[in-house]
C-alpha cells in the first residue's frame, strides 16, 4: 500500500491539455499505478477548449470560481463554487473558464488528467 501526502502550497503547476489551463498533480495516479487520478486544474486567463473522454469515470468539483461545460450528452452547464458533475464516457466536451477557476478532477483511469 502506498500513501500520498499532497501539500498544495508546495506543489508545482504544469501546462494542461487545453491551452490556457494548468494542472497540479496530487500524486494519486502514481500511488495507484494509474488506476485513479486526482488533480487540480486552474485557468490562467479566459480560456476554452474541447477534449474527449473515453475513461471509466471523470468527475469535476468546482473549488473556486465558475466553469462552463458543454457536451453532446451533458448539454450546457454553468457550475459555480461547491458544485460538481460527472462527464459521460465517450463524450466530447468543451471546458470554459477564467480566473479564479480551480477544479478538483477525479478520473478512472488516472491518465485522463495527464498534461
Amino acid at each position: 500500500m502506498r500513501f500520498v501526502r499532497h501539500i498544495a502550497k508546495d506543489a508545482t503547476w504544469s501546462p494542461w491539455r487545453i491551452a490556457g489551463f494548468e494542472v497540479r498533480d496530487t500524486g494519486i495516479a502514481s500511488a495507484t499505478g494509474g488506476m485513479a487520478g486526482a488533480a487540480v486544474i486552474r485557468s490562467l486567463g479566459e480560456s476554452s477548449g474541447t477534449i474527449h473522454h473515453d475513461g471509466e469515470f471523470l468527475f469535476f468539483f468546482v473549488l473556486r470560481g465558475e466553469v462552463g461545460l458543454r457536451g453532446d450528452r451533458v448539454g450546457r452547464l454553468e457550475l459555480r463554487e461547491n458544485e460538481s458533475c460527472v462527464i459521460p464516457a465517450g463524450d466530447n466536451f468543451e471546458l470554459t473558464g477564467k480566473p479564479p477557476l480551480e477544479l478538483l478532477a477525479i478520473a478512472l483511469p488516472g491518465d485522463l488528467l495527464a498534461s
